[in-house]
């Protein structure tokens, strides 16, 4: 569960970066002075600190509902539905 929500994080941030990137460099194309491009740097410094601060808010939400449903039982399994979800699985690629 915590490999998905890692690997939706770092898909998200990975093409908003993309995204970011392209429409920094349109931009730096269109207009070539120095003070421009130096506007730009800040605002590309700032949107990776609200990514990173996105990333982690959203992990962090993530681990606190996953701890607070173990917490309570809730992802428990016994040995009869372990059993049961490996007959299924069996009979699902087979």
């Amino acid at each position: 569960m915590f490999a998905l929500i890692f690997l939706n994080s770092a898909i998200t941030l990975k093409l908003r970066s993309y995204q970011r990137q392209q429409n920094l460099n349109l931009l730096r194309s269109r207009l070539k002075k120095e003070s421009n491009i130096e506007i730009f740097d800040s605002i590309e410094r700032k949107s990776k600190t609200e990514d990173l601060i996105l990333l982690i808010s959203t992990n962090f939400v993530a681990l606190i509902t996953t701890v607070g449903f173990d917490r309570f039982g809730v992802f428990e399994e016994s040995d009869e539905t372990v059993k049961k979800n490996k007959k299924k699985l069996v009979k699902l690629f087979l």
